[in-house]
């Protein structure tokens, strides 16, 4: 059959979603990957459907930001998505992110009931996104609009798929989830174990943190709680990689990561197409994520055999069991932050290797990609 599957993020189908598209290309369906192209890039359409076609799907290009800021941006979307599935017949759509899980679901109700085709819709909620964070500084008006129309495409769902049960929860106190659509949990995107392998673990102090530079994956924190640690710990290192994200209203001011760089206390790396080597490189992973849904960075140290360190928050709970393979600090706590690195520092090389190995025991028996996609099929042809 034919299969769409659709993120705001065209990285993410190569990274994230690679793996399913294999695995369902090789049954014999023909899938169609569909995402805007990589914002600040200047990779040609070209460049980015061959990529797509070498994990065995065509790539169908949709203009549009990630965010809701242009009403007639969004209406632009909504009638190129409409055509598209119009056009290509897709029996299954496997959409994920907040714009993507809403504009599918209203062109599947759209398409169902005007061209009364039977087009199954399965959102993959991959997180809440930063405007159910507490304290998010959207618009109230922007905020009840993006719920009705969240609550509208999820009723249009064959069923929904959750990666932690912190996101399902949620949705329901907000009745935003219909009562009558069956839910499923996988966990996360899943690590491939084939390509982030094992690797020794470092005796050097070497923290790393891999994320979006915005505030709601914790930068912050991680820069006030290194500081903190450094003047008791003056030899320990701390990397930070990922890009800035200007579209983002709590983007981290450069001249803000300046000053801690400028002073020794962090190390940036810029934006890498591979973290494999820096993964190696660490002896402790860190992300202090105010809500993620499961984090694939996280996923990747353990799948290295690194202790972690992480909030105590919906998605990022799941990775840790505290005290087991990491610690599980406070949501948005430096000081709870400071303490936990200050605690793994002190504690000695083997604990910490324990805490490596349990990581990727844990990586290979819950988070296996193969698993998590061997379910995710078993979901929407049950």
């Amino acid at each position: 059959m034919n299969i769409f599957i659709f993120g705001n993020y065209y990285d993410s189908l190569i990274n994230f979603r690679g793996n399913l598209i294999k695995k369902l290309a090789s049954e014999g369906h023909k899938v169609y990957a569909l995402s805007p192209k990589p914002e600040n890039k200047t990779q040609s359409i070209d460049i980015l459907k061959e990529k797509v076609n070498k994990i065995g799907a065509e790539f169908i290009h949709l203009k549009f930001k990630r965010h809701f800021s242009n009403p007639l941006n969004d209406l632009s979307l909504l009638i190129h998505l409409f055509k598209e599935i119009r056009k290509k017949k897709p029996k299954v759509i496997i959409s994920y992110t907040l714009k993507p899980v809403i504009f599918t679901g209203i062109c599947v109700g759209l398409v169902n009931f005007f061209l009364r085709n039977k087009v199954k819709s399965f959102p993959l909620i991959t997180g809440l996104g930063s405007i159910f964070i507490k304290g998010n500084k959207t618009n109230l008006l922007i905020k009840l609009v993006i719920k009705f129309l969240y609550k509208f495409a999820l009723q249009n769902s064959e069923a929904i798929i959750f990666q932690n049960n912190d996101d399902k929860n949620d949705l329901e106190i907000m009745d935003i989830l219909p009562k009558n659509k069956k839910s499923f949990r996988v966990y996360g995107s899943g690590v491939d174990l084939q390509i982030f392998k094992p690797k020794p673990l470092p005796r050097k102090d070497i923290f790393l943190m891999i994320s979006r530079l915005i505030k709601d994956k914790g930068v912050i924190e991680y820069l006030e709680a290194a500081k903190i640690v450094k003047k008791q710990f003056p030899k320990t290192i701390f990397r930070l990689v990922g890009p800035f994200d200007s579209s983002q209203i709590s983007s981290i001011n450069t001249d803000k990561l300046k000053d801690f760089t400028d002073r020794g206390i962090v190390d940036y790396l810029g934006e890498l197409e591979c973290v494999k080597n820096e993964l190696s490189n660490c002896k402790y992973f860190v992300l202090p994520s105010y809500r993620e849904g499961t984090p694939r960075s996280i996923l990747e140290a353990m799948a290295t055999k690194r202790p972690i360190i992480t909030t105590d928050a919906p998605g990022c709970r799941e990775t840790v069991r505290d005290g087991y393979n990491g610690f599980l600090v406070t949501n948005k706590s430096i000081k709870s932050l400071a303490n936990a690195m200050i605690k793994i520092l002190k504690q000695d090389y083997e604990s910490s290797l324990y805490m490596g190995e349990r990581s990727y025991l844990l990586a290979k028996e819950l988070f296996d990609v193969d698993k998590v996609n061997k379910n995710i099929i078993k979901i929407i042809f049950r």
